[in-house]
């Protein structure tokens, strides 16, 4: 997982090898929080076991049934390279659960952009021209050139030309990306899902937050917490109404499979 801010004084990435696999790299800030947009550090959640974030809406990035059991949102950063490796984790299981209907992927943005200096400062723009491309493509045109802003090097000094050379090999007109981009129309769509982040607890990328369609419980809560407890107490939150949890860092694929199976009560 990447903060927003870069210190000196960093704690230890949080990553444990299970049987050789991926690192599940994580970067947490020890003396200070991200700032928010005015620059002061975020505000706490009203509760520690409380998770809010805005509800799903028909026109989300959604990968799966909206009646899934489990819902995955995930707050995402096209420069992080954790988000990088944890795209491939999710589309792995996408392949495995969504088609059977078990799980639900909502992506939304949380590019660290902000800050002094801001750690990936381009993140920003490629959020804003990801929307454009979904405006104008529509749902399967963004997951598309997600894969291709995840896949793809970028040269910043060509940053425009670059992005709309890749919108335009997901099928859209590049008139029309190029007119949407330079607008800054999603400007403040990006920058609210950036805060929405932050307020429903997240201190890095990549950041999920698993709903449920009905309660888990508590001897499932038990299991789950087992599961990830070996990774650090301060990576995972279950609520206290036991229908959603957040979940920091690009963990691996068998640890999500983990804890959705138990969630299913597989």
């Amino acid at each position: 997982m990447e903060t927003q801010e870069q210190k000196t004084n960093l704690n230890i990435p949080i990553a444990i090898v299970l049987a050789g696999a991926l690192i599940a790299g994580a970067i947490y800030l020890r003396d200070s929080k991200p700032p928010t947009p005015d620059g002061d550090t975020p505000n706490q959640r009203e509760s520690d076991q409380v998770i809010s974030i805005k509800p799903i809406s028909g026109s989300e990035h959604y990968l799966g049934k909206p009646d899934a059991p489990v819902t995955i949102v995930e707050y995402s950063d096209f420069d992080c390279p954790f988000c990088k490796t944890f795209h491939s984790t999710m589309k792995k299981l996408v392949d495995a659960y969504a088609k059977k209907g078990d799980i639900a992927w909502v992506y939304r943005h949380f590019p660290l952009y902000k800050g002094e200096p801001p750690l990936h400062p381009f993140a920003g723009i490629k959020a804003e021209a990801s929307e454009c491309v979904a405006e104008i493509g529509g749902n399967d045109a963004f997951w598309k050139y997600a894969d291709l802003l995840f896949q793809s090097p970028i040269d910043t000094d060509n940053l425009d030309a670059d992005l709309s050379k890749l919108a335009v090999s997901t099928g859209i007109n590049s008139n029309d990306f190029q007119n949407c981009l330079k607008s800054s129309k999603y400007a403040d769509f990006v920058e609210s899902q950036y805060n929405e982040a932050i307020k429903s607890g997240g201190r890095g990328t990549p950041f999920n937050i698993l709903l449920f369609k009905k309660e888990i419980s508590g001897d499932a809560k038990t299991k789950i917490s087992e599961t990830l407890s070996v990774y650090g107490n301060d990576i995972y939150l279950i609520s206290e109404d036991g229908k959603s949890m957040s979940i920091s860092g690009a963990l691996p694929y068998e640890i999500f499979v983990k804890t959705i199976n138990t969630v299913l009560g597989k």
